[in-house]
């Protein structure tokens, strides 16, 4: 059985993201987090029966962001020479009920990292997926399954030797 969650559900906590690799080869690198922006479209979530995290999202994706990267070894300064821009642009749930209930969450973020003079020298786009099931699906059931999707498009980004390579280089 599942809730009538409606249209939007108070924002996820994120998981930390469990560092992968060797760390060591990050250590030295520095990186600057701007503000993140929420580029979700709107008015889809309630109409496609999906459920998006409202509230201070774009907050929450930014203190997960930050400490993914300090987990894994990065430093986060202001003063950075890299900085990281970060879209969200998918952040949703839906629960289907059957025999049982089954949540499908995505979460997708699109990031640029900018070298000094505000060029872009790395972009990429991380998609993370979470799917239960449940005999009950409660409120919190569905924050959980949302906030593991986030961590999953996070710690893609975090992991990625391409942007890993680029960011060393400064």
């Amino acid at each position: 059985c599942a809730p009538s969650l409606g249209g939007t559900i108070d924002a996820p906590t994120i998981p930390s993201v469990a560092p992968k690799g060797d760390a060591r080869a990050r250590l030295g690198s520095y990186l600057s987090i701007q503000a993140v922006e929420d580029a979700r479209m709107k008015g889809i979530s309630g109409e496609a029966g999906y459920t998006e995290p409202a509230g201070k999202v774009t907050q929450i994706v930014e203190d997960g962001i930050k400490s993914a990267f300090r987990e894994n070894g990065i430093s986060i300064l202001d003063s950075a020479p890299v900085s990281l821009r970060t879209e969200i642009r998918q952040w949703r749930a839906k629960v289907t009920s059957t025999a049982q209930a089954e949540i499908d969450s995505e979460a997708t973020i699109f990031v640029e990292a900018l070298a000094p003079a505000g060029k872009v020298i790395y972009s990429g786009t991380y998609t993370g997926n979470r799917s239960s099931k449940f005999p009950i699906v409660s409120r919190i059931d569905v924050q959980d399954s949302l906030g593991l999707a986030m961590a999953n498009a996070i710690g893609q980004a975090v992991a990625d030797p391409a942007f890993l390579n680029v960011l060393s280089a400064y």
